[in-house]
């Protein structure tokens, strides 16, 4: 089921979970409204852009939650460019608001820190309920891994698939999302490394990838330089396993992932609530 939470009364937000859940309550909250509306890159964004009004959604939503059934936690995820200056009256209303009914804590966190081979910078507010926790309880998200390269994770793949509007799933070897655009620009038949620019981000071999947050033609270029990543590549440098495999179009692929939060962070977030929530 698709709805727009924005146009979502609470109530009805309620009986839908309850649907779901039955008898059970559910514990927590997680959401992630969409970042393009206060991203760093994103300058036309303002009170029109209906993407921020979601934070809003988010706060009425986890209110409503706690009232209806006595959620424990949320966690709200973003990109840093809430942190802005052009943010702030909209984070302090999200905290203040937050704030009523729930202990909160906002972090700063990246994906290469908990194995994911990419450099991806989030921000995380995790709350928890006054009714059933202390300030003090609040997780502490940290990690010390080694950092993951680009070489560890796509080297020795086989080569991907070209898209065609003829092809078939099947027709894709090797894996279901291993199939990238077709190299049409002459820049791929460069040998120096491509000049800096959005359309044209070539990942280095023994770095962690760029983030993997891709616009309209905006997807990496393979360290080889000859093409851009895979569907699959991308999945990977997200820390999906290959086991895992997204449905659609390549374009909705491609949206899939650049959306996605790394696995691998989301269960180091789910690891300190539990031990928590256990206590």
């Amino acid at each position: 089921m698709v709805v727009d939470l924005n146009r979502l009364p609470s109530r009805r937000f309620i009986e839908l979970v309850r649907s779901k859940t039955g008898a059970s309550n559910p514990v927590g909250l997680i959401g992630g409204p969409p970042c393009q509306g206060v991203s760093q890159g994103n300058r036309d964004s303002g009170p029109q852009d209906l993407r921020n009004s979601l934070m809003t959604t988010f706060l009425r939503l986890a209110e409503a939650s706690e009232a209806e059934f006595g959620i424990d936690f949320f966690v709200f995820e973003n990109v840093p460019g809430l942190l802005q200056a052009k943010n702030s009256a909209r984070l302090k209303a999200l905290k203040a608001g937050l704030g009523r009914k729930f202990h909160i804590s906002l972090q700063k966190v990246n994906a290469q820190d908990f194995g994911v081979p990419q450099k991806r910078s989030r921000v995380l507010i995790i709350g928890l309920s006054k009714k059933k926790y202390i300030a003090a309880d609040l997780p502490e998200i940290s990690s010390h891994l080694v950092h993951r390269t680009v070489r560890q994770t796509i080297e020795g793949l086989p080569e991907a698939t070209f898209f065609s509007r003829s092809i078939a799933r099947e027709e894709i070897a090797y894996h279901p999302n291993h199939w990238t655009m077709q190299p049409k620009s002459p820049k791929f038949s460069a040998t120096e490394p491509f000049k800096s620019g959005r359309s044209f981000r070539r990942l280095e071999w023994d770095e962690p990838s760029r983030t993997v947050a891709y616009g309209h033609r905006e997807i990496h270029i393979h360290p080889k330089g000859h093409r851009r990543v895979s569907v699959l590549e991308a999945m990977l440098l997200q820390g999906f396993g290959e086991k895992y495999v997204l449905k659609g179009t390549l374009s909705s692929q491609i949206q899939q992932i650049s959306n996605a939060v790394p696995p691998p962070l989301a269960k180091a977030v789910a690891r300190e609530l539990l031990s928590i929530l256990q206590e």
